[in-house]
């Protein structure tokens, strides 16, 4: 059990091994059964639990990692702080799921879409033998199964407002705030300073300050990609609406 919870690598990670293909899967089930069964969610009077168990997995989730990282004597606010979209998704997704905020909701929705890409690129080495492996995959996981969760069993849906504004945030925070902190503490949150086995390492090769300026169109990309099937559902039902009221 001391080996589980251990720090030291043993089996590194497989990108798309049968172990990340297995944690994939199940993200594309959660969310197919959120879908199919959103409406039965929804009338169910055991929905309020349902939905504050969302949150509070995620609190959970991420007191554990900063156990964990204080049990193996590796916390350091390089590494811990939080100041990780990851952690800003993850917060805003347990506010949503004890709040019902669409105000919160419109802005974290895209954010989260930052989740799904770490379960794609995942940056650990740790293999299934670790429990920081099932930590991060699951802890991802979760918090864009909350958005998904609002989206389909409470309809909410993201607007091109909620768009913009969510961008603007992103961008002061990221630019603003913590682009400064690591260049002044040599830290390197959102991997400004290096992709670290990201998809930011598709505009590494640039060099400074053109690495910058490609995270933020790489960044904006990915968001306009997320946002497009909204906007397509968006159009439907107005559409529909339209077509109902004549």
């Amino acid at each position: 059990m001391k080996a589980f919870f251990s720090a030291d690598v043993n089996v590194m990670f497989e990108p798309y091994g049968v172990w990340h293909l297995l944690i994939l899967g199940i993200v594309f089930v959660a969310v197919l059964m959120l879908f199919l069964f959103r409406k039965t969610i929804r009338a169910s009077r055991h929905e309020t639990v349902i939905r504050m168990t969302f949150g509070v997995m995620g609190i959970l989730f991420e007191v554990s990692l900063h156990l964990w990282s204080l049990f193996n004597g590796i916390w350091t606010y390089q590494d811990n702080f939080p100041l990780a979209i990851c952690f800003f998704s993850l917060a805003m997704g347990v506010y949503v799921m004890f709040t019902k905020s669409r105000s919160v909701f419109e802005i974290g929705y895209y954010w989260a879409i930052g989740g799904f890409v770490s379960l794609l690129f995942p940056d650990i080495p740790f293999g299934p033998d670790r429990f920081r492996f099932y930590q991060f995959l699951l802890s991802h996981m979760l918090f864009f199964l909350m958005f998904m969760y609002m989206l389909f069993v409470h309809r909410y849906r993201p607007t091109g407002r909620g768009f913009i504004k969510s961008f603007l945030w992103l961008f002061v925070i990221s630019y603003g705030i913590i682009l400064p902190i690591d260049w002044l503490t040599n830290a390197n949150f959102l991997f400004f300073v290096t992709p670290d086995g990201t998809p930011f390492e598709i505009v590494w090769g640039y060099g400074y300050p053109l690495y910058l300026v490609g995270i933020f169109f790489f960044t904006l990309g990915v968001l306009l990609v997320w946002y497009a099937p909204i906007h397509l559902l968006n159009m439907i039902e107005r559409k529909r609406l339209v077509s109902d009221a004549h």
